[in-house]
C-alpha cells in the first residue's frame, strides 16, 4: 500500500509536533482501510483515510511529547504504555483497535 492510496487531509490546525507528525504520517500514511482522526488539545486535528472501506476511529492526544518520545523509544509497545500512562485516549477503544488490527499488515513495518 503506497502513500498515494492513502488520503491525508489536514482539519483545523495541522499536528505542530515535529515528532508527533512525523510518527503519524509515517505510522497512518500505509492505512488501508478506514480513517484514523488524530486530535490534540491544542485543537490540531489530522484525518487519514485509506482507500478501502473500514472503521472509523478516533485518536485524542493529551501529552503530545510524551506520547512521541515512548513511541520513538519503543514502538508499539510505547504506544500501549502511553495509554496506560494517560498521554492518549479514544471515544471509541474497541473501533481503534479494529482500525489497528485490520491494517496491522500495512502498519507493522513501520514501528
Amino acid at each position: 500500500m503506497s502513500l498515494e492510496q492513502t488520503e491525508i487531509c489536514a482539519l483545523r490546525k495541522p499536528l505542530r509536533s515535529r515528532a508527533l507528525r512525523y510518527i503519524f504520517e509515517t505510522l497512518c500514511g500505509n492505512v488501508a482501510a478506514g480513517q484514523l482522526t488524530v486530535s490534540t488539545s491544542a485543537e490540531e486535528q489530522q484525518i487519514f483515510r485509506g482507500a478501502l472501506p473500514g472503521p472509523a476511529a478516533k485518536l485524542l492526544i493529551d501529552r503530545p511529547l510524551r506520547l512521541s518520545l515512548r513511541v520513538l523509544a519503543r514502538g508499539d509497545i510505547g504506544f500501549a504504555e502511553s495509554f496506560v500512562a494517560g498521554d492518549w485516549r479514544s471515544p471509541d477503544l474497541a473501533a481503534l483497535l479494529e482500525l489497528l488490527l485490520i491494517n496491522d499488515e500495512y502498519l507493522s513495518d513501520r514501528i
